[in-house]
């Protein structure tokens, strides 16, 4: 995870989970895709968007502002758990 040592992070649980699916997304499907679309595949471009705008949703600088938010801790919780277990894209 990106934060300076002496600093202590609040809900590094959510930030680290959100940094596991970016990873995966930049490093895993995206280049799948591509590769896909180069075998003759669709590329599917509104897929991607629509994850990429999941994330953006739930990166580390709106989770600080939503910290001390109980339900949207659970909320967030709820959706990196589902896009892991596959259950929503």
């Amino acid at each position: 995870m990106r934060v300076h040592r002496s600093i202590y992070s609040s809900r590094a649980d959510l930030k680290s989970a959100n940094t596991r699916i970016e990873n995966k997304v930049t490093n895993i499907l995206e280049p799948l895709a591509s590769i896909g679309y180069s075998l003759g595949f669709d590329y599917q471009h509104g897929l991607l968007e629509a994850i990429w705008k999941e994330l953006l949703k739930t990166t580390p600088m709106i989770l600080l502002a939503a910290a001390a938010v109980i339900k949207y801790t659970v909320r967030l919780r709820t959706a990196f758990s589902l896009r892991k277990s596959g259950q929503i894209n």
